[in-house]
Formats: C-alpha cells, structure tokens, sequence
C-alpha cells in the first residue's frame, strides 16, 4: 500500500465476492494515463524476508496479465533489491505502453524510492517513503489542544505534536499507540495516557475494531464507542463469520481529528503482506498443482491455515510434503518441503504465527486500566450485546479483621 502511494500509482476500489469452497475472489478498479483498468486479483504469495509477487488477469485493456513484485537477496554489506514486472500486452498499445511509459517510468520510481528508504534508515529522512500525502494541520486547533496537554503536565507533549504536524496521512488513520511508544523509544503506558488525554482535548479521535482471526484486519465501518460493538462480525475477503472476543480481537486504535488535521483514508492495495504482517509465508496452488515451498526458519510457533481446508494445523517439520483436502491437512515424509493440492479449485496456503501482535491493544488491557476508568468511566458495551470477554483477572484484597472492626467503630 505504500509503496504504491510512494510511486504515484492511483487509489483502487476492490469489490469482494464470496467462494463456495472458501475464501474470496478480489476484482479491483482504477484510472491510469487516463485508462480505465479491470482485473482479478489473486493472493500475493510471499516468504518473509526473501519476496513478495502478485499476479493480476485483467479482464479488458490493454493488458491480459501481469506479475510484479520483489526479492532481496542478502550479501556481506547489507540487501540487493531485485524489483520485476512481467506484462502480457493485448495489443500494440499494450506494447507500447510497456516498453515506454510504463517500464522506464517504474524503473525511475523505484530507484528513488530505494534511494529515499535509505537515507530514512540512515536518518536522514524522516518519513519512511516518499511522497506519501500529508495534509496540513490546522495550527489553531493544534495548538489548543496541545495547551490543554501542557497544563496537566503530560510528557511526550511535544513528541506528540511533531507526530501530528509531520507524519503522512496514512500514518495518522489508524495509530497503534504501542507501535508508536516502541518507534519512540518510550513508555507504553505513557503514551497510551497521552493518546487518551489527547482524545479528551480533541486532537484524536479513537475506533473500536473487532479483528478478524485469519487476516487479523478489519474493513467494517468505525466504532467510535464500545456501546456500537457487536458481538458477531463477518470478514469479506476472508469470508468467514467470528465474535468479538474482548482480550484479543477487540483492538482500541486512534486516528487525527478531522477539526485539526484532514486525512487521506483511500485505499491503493487490499491484501499485500505489509497488511498481514503475522503471516510468515503463502502461496497460491491451482487445482491439483503441486510446487516446493521454500519455508522460513521455525524457530516461532507456527500454524498452516487455509480458506479452503477446515481448521488448522502445526506443522510437524520442515521435510514433509502438505497435502490441502478440504477436511484436513495430511503430511507426508519428502526430502523437500512441498504442498500439493488435489481440489478442482484453487487453494490459498498460509503459515501464520499463533501468537497475536503485542502492539494491539485489546479492549481487555485498556478498559481495566485505572487511568482509562477514571477519564472514560461512562465507556461500557450495550447491556444488549454478549460480547466474549476471554480471560480476565481480578484482585480482591481484605484486612484482616474488618469485620469486627467495623462493629467497633462503626
């Protein structure tokens, strides 16, 4: 998604149609050059940290198919970056605009997004791409609110204030005040308290987002108070119903208010990898299509899941061939790891790490937090919704002797 923002490529509208084995089929629009551009578009495939490629089947334009994406490739000093894109032309103008527009235009971009990348990870530049939409803060409603912090003696005020005057839109629709407490080396908690105070003096707003437990994203409209939550929720490109559980898929995040800073929430790419990043690997199989999947270290707990195949799995080692049946994953021995399927449909793969993100916020860790209780005390969920709440802790503490000392002194 960003880099699609950092190259100048336009916003897309995605359209979600269920599958009867499982999972989804994504169809995408868009205008370039002044073309109007179909396509369907299949499941990345990605092993981390070694490449990501997607494949697009265009269903009108001068195009019939592409295949574009990247590989690293590590040496003594650091990475080579390898960027490809494959197009099938339908025609001359297809032609044409592969070979001079579009070919020496993405080669141009990609060579000074690279060379931006690493002057941020030298330090030289503070956004992490360029390029990407910044809109203007309103300094008024900023600095009112900032005022409001100061007063209270909040620290990381000013932290605060360069994150909202300076960081892209995209940055500032959906804040994990986690993430950003570990990008600024500080306290969690801190800067949890900040973001609420900030909420209370009207520089952010925050949603409750029920996450779903495949993709482990959300695309339902926002809820700005735990009393819109609803128990059930469906996911469309995962195609599957869940319920909110409050200690894991109920995520509080915040975004800029719109009184100080207007922000760009369109959408340039729905399901790469940057948007999943607990999936290690995955891979695409056509009907009975078998292919050596090259799997990243096991030294984390991992679990195969598919959209088409019921429930999940560990995997039991790195030498074993997987074989996709839509009731169960088998393993058999083989020198190379492989995964066959043997369905008349196609199978999307995933290994996934069981453990869930510690930079989400559940609605568990926040709402039994004094600091929350105290400046949100009325933020309660609809006495109508059954909510699953997981596994709470609660202290009950006594003194000894209360009983009789109340009878004695009232």
């Amino acid at each position: 998604d960003w880099v699609d923002r950092a190259i100048g490529l336009p916003p897309v509208k995605y359209e979600i149609k269920p599958l009867p084995e499982g999972g989804s089929e994504v169809t995408a629009r868009t205008k370039i050059f002044g073309l109007k551009l179909a396509w369907r578009e299949f499941p990345f495939e990605w092993t981390e940290p070694e490449f990501y490629r997607v494949r697009r089947a265009y269903f009108s334009g001068p195009f019939v198919e592409s295949i574009t994406g990247l590989r690293l490739h590590k040496t003594v000093s650091g990475c080579v970056i390898e960027i490809f894109a494959h197009f099938t032309p339908r025609n001359a103008l297809g032609n044409f605009l592969v070979q001079k527009i579009l070919g020496p235009k993405a080669m141009r971009d990609m060579r000074a997004l690279i060379r931006y990348v690493g002057k941020h990870l030298a330090r030289q530049q503070r956004a992490v791409m360029p390029k990407l939409p910044s809109a203007k803060p309103d300094e008024t409603a900023l600095e009112n609110g900032l005022k409001k912090l100061r007063v209270e003696n909040l620290p990381l005020v000013e932290k605060l204030r360069e994150f909202i005057a300076g960081s892209p839109d995209v940055e500032l629709s959906r804040i994990r005040p986690f993430a950003v407490a570990r990008k600024w080396n500080a306290d969690r908690w801190e800067v949890l308290k900040l973001f609420l105070h900030a909420t209370r003096a009207g520089l952010l707003n925050w949603s409750w987002e029920v996450l779903c437990p495949n993709c482990r994203s959300t695309r339902l409209p926002r809820n700005t108070s735990l009393a819109q939550l609803a128990r059930a929720a469906h996911c469309d490109v995962c195609n599957i119903k869940f319920d909110a559980e409050f200690d894991k898929s109920v995520e509080l995040k915040f975004f800029v208010h719109p009184s100080v800073r207007l922000c760009d929430e369109q959408t340039f790419c729905l399901v790469g990898p940057g948007g999943k990043p607990h999936v290690a690997s995955q891979i695409f199989l056509e009907p009975d299509e078998r292919r050596e999947w090259k799997l990243p270290g096991l030294n984390r707990s991992f679990r195969l899941h598919s959209p088409q195949v019921k429930g999940t799995s560990a995997l039991p080692s790195n030498e074993v061939e997987i074989v996709c049946t839509p009731e169960k994953f088998e393993f058999h021995a083989a020198k190379k790891p492989s995964v066959f399927n043997p369905n008349k449909f196609p199978v999307q793969l995933a290994l996934e790490e069981n453990r869930w993100d510690d930079d989400v916020l559940t609605a568990a860790r926040v709402t039994n937090w004094q600091e929350f209780r105290d400046l949100f005390a009325r933020e309660v969920i609809s006495p109508t919704e059954q909510v699953s709440v997981g596994s709470q802790v609660v202290l009950f503490t006594d003194l000894r002797g209360l009983t009789a000392m109340y009878s004695s002194i009232g």
